[in-house]
């Protein structure tokens, strides 16, 4: 399937969790349903070729906030479905919504380790811990 195909669509509801929707993709465009008013979001996947859409309001969240829609910087990610969650606020409050896992994918992100950083106290540190009192 080439750029000029139609897009694939996912029937979410029938989908099982954890699947890898995704793999390699790049957003291209929002696109709002003629049919249900809704905004879809499209990527091209460079594993396959093929341009994927999705909807939901978590992924324009993820979309939107952590700049996927500036296509000049072409932010692959691996986009992996995990089911439906009753919304507990806002304006869907008590409705299920579909839910995305977004993961980057070759971002630099992936060589950065989260590191403790360890305080020692030496005997050079010459507070009286009974000055403290």
């Amino acid at each position: 399937m080439g750029l000029l195909a139609a897009p694939k669509y996912f029937k979410l509801r029938e989908t099982a969790v954890d699947t890898v929707l995704v793999k390699e993709g790049v957003f291209r465009k929002t696109e709002i349903s003629a049919k249900y008013g809704n905004p879809q979001y499209l990527f091209l996947d460079r594993a396959d070729g093929k341009m994927k859409c999705l909807s939901g309001g978590s992924l324009g969240a993820i979309i939107k906030n952590n700049d996927l829609a500036d296509n000049a910087k072409n932010k692959p990610v691996e986009i992996i479905y995990k089911g439906e969650e009753v919304m507990d606020s806002g304006d869907f409050k008590g409705q299920k919504a579909h839910q995305f896992e977004v993961n980057p994918i070759g971002w630099g992100l992936e060589d950065e380790e989260e590191t403790e950083v360890v305080e020692t106290v030496t005997a050079a540190d010459s507070t009286n811990l009974d000055d403290l009192a």
